[in-house]
């Protein structure tokens, strides 16, 4: 489910408050139109209507693709590299040792109480937003070339 948020912000450059839309969640079968957004970067940005200023908000976001069977997880890597030891911590707290997310990812069950498809349990993790949009990009070629054959 596509999720997201006002939020009343100030523009980086000029310092001019306006409220921008903010995306935890994509999803391309309910919101196809958000998949366009993301690639033309305008999914978590902040245009400033005062300056003219584009400024990506770095936060995180799950990417699904039903269609495709996929679930990415976009953490910015920025978290990692605060100042703050507290910040990095609760970053890190995200994780397991192996890198898997350690929070527990809410999915409802099929309309037919299907079980939860694997997918949703393990998604892709991602640290960009380039390297979001190269996978995206990647499983549409899959995708193209091999069809739902290896769903």
């Amino acid at each position: 489910m596509s999720q997201s948020f006002e939020e009343l912000a100030p523009c980086p450059q000029c310092g001019a408050e306006q409220t921008v839309t903010l995306h935890h969640s994509i999803d391309t079968v309910e919101t196809p139109e958000l998949k366009t957004a993301l690639f033309e970067r305008r999914i978590n940005t902040h245009q400033c209507s005062a300056c003219g200023c584009q400024a990506p908000v770095e936060m995180d976001l799950f990417y699904h693709d039903p269609e495709q069977g996929y679930l990415v997880y976009y953490f910015p890597y920025e978290y990692f590299e605060d100042e703050n030891e507290e910040e990095v911590a609760d970053a890190l707290a995200h994780f397991e040792n192996d890198g898997s997310l350690a929070i527990e990812l809410s999915h409802e069950e099929g309309e037919e109480g299907q079980n939860t498809p694997p997918y949703l349990k393990t998604p892709h993790v991602v640290f960009s937003m380039e390297e979001l949009l190269r996978y995206v990009a990647f499983r549409d070629l899959l995708f193209d070339q091999l069809g739902d054959e290896n769903l």
